[in-house]
């Protein structure tokens, strides 16, 4: 039998347990407040979003209210609308300062009515570009529309537009992805990449300098031919059979850089460049025959010798035209930007440069009569 304990044994155990008990009644105490408090909260939140549902609710019913009023009265204001439309098209056909082609309006072919752009739901440049040979929406409907009608062509203009801005936000989303994954690929470039960065950097062409093209000065300090052979030495000469045939090719577009001054060339001059060009168009088609033939290197190729033997030079051609027109174009875009159609932007881009041509034109003069 185990040992009797003592009174004072037996009165600490007590002492303890009843210690015990009143820790975890406290402890449940505590949890419980603590629910309590978290459950006063969620509630006073959801008073909070009853109040506001309430409000919804309220605004939602003065809002279909109004809706029926106006369903009540559609009648009175279709008779409204019509004797309006009367009287705007009395006005537009008795007025001086209205005109057919005003850029807020448009001729409707089947009614012969002038209506304006808005009331015929095309709400942006794309919708309204062919208007002038266009029909009314009544005439497209094949009668006056009422009013319920014209909200549900709206409604179905404003599903149509969330859907389509839907697929775009979805393209550009893939489109996204596709550019950070690439990006991927160059952030961890690998040994040869990093070696020919380096060679690229003591010459002085690294991408931190020309970003994405050479300019003209790079260029030529690329093809110099020590630059030429540092620059092929990166690359093992078993990693391509093309090697040898490219590095014949940037020696001869050296040579053909050096040429390219303002000397008058005699025949024996400009029988050596069009060997160098014949061995350049023969080593590209062995060394990339699946590339396309860039404008550039046609007219190197095609019009270059003709063009020496009728002026004897070359150097008093220049670029900065056109890349000045590339300035122009580049500022066309951003100003039509907000055209989403590709045609109708590309029609506003030559609509400009056609007056600028208009404008800045220097030969024959287009008013002078025959």
């Amino acid at each position: 039998m185990p040992p009797k304990l003592s009174k004072i044994a037996r009165k600490h155990n007590a002492e303890k347990g009843v210690e015990v008990l009143e820790n975890r009644h406290e402890k449940i105490k505590r949890e419980l407040r603590d629910k309590l408090s978290d459950a006063i909260c969620r509630l006073s939140e959801s008073e909070a979003e009853i109040v506001e549902l309430k409000k919804t609710i309220t605004q939602k019913d003065e809002e279909i209210a109004e809706l029926k009023v106006t369903l009540m009265n559609k009648d009175e204001i279709e008779k409204q609308l019509e004797n309006v439309e009367k009287a705007l098209e009395s006005s537009q056909q008795s007025s001086e300062f209205v005109t057919l082609n005003n850029s807020e309006m448009f001729h409707c072919s089947s009614c012969e009515k002038n209506i304006h752009v808005i009331c015929s739901f095309q709400l942006d440049s794309t919708d309204s570009s062919h208007l002038s040979s266009s029909i009314c929406l009544d005439c497209q409907r094949n009668g006056s529309m009422s009013i319920e009608y014209r909200l549900d062509v709206l409604l179905e203009m404003e599903v149509e537009a969330e859907r389509t801005l839907k697929n775009n936000k979805d393209m550009l989303d893939e489109v996204t992805k596709e550019l950070e994954s690439i990006q991927k690929l160059f952030k961890e470039p690998g040994p040869t990449r990093v070696l020919l960065d380096n060679v690229l950097k003591t010459i002085g062409c690294d991408s931190r300098v020309w970003f994405q093209q050479l300019t003209g000065n790079q260029a030529r300090t690329l093809l110099r031919p020590e630059n030429i052979r540092k620059v092929l030495a990166v690359f093992p000469s078993d990693s391509s059979d093309n090697i040898t045939v490219m590095e014949e090719v940037m020696m001869d577009l050296s040579a053909l850089m050096t040429s390219a001054n303002n000397q008058e060339k005699t025949d024996e001059e400009i029988d050596g460049i069009e060997r160098l060009l014949w061995r350049i168009e023969r080593n590209l088609r062995v060394a990339q025959p699946t590339s396309s033939v860039t404008p550039k290197l046609h007219m190197l190729t095609a019009h270059l010798i003709p063009y020496l033997r009728l002026h004897r030079s070359w150097g008093h051609l220049t670029e900065q035209g056109i890349e000045h027109l590339h300035a122009v174009v580049n500022a066309l875009h951003l100003r039509f930007a907000s055209v989403p159609d590709p045609e109708l932007n590309a029609i506003l881009v030559l609509k400009h440069l056609s007056n600028f041509n208009f404008l800045f034109d220097i030969g024959q003069s287009w008013f002078q009569s025959d």
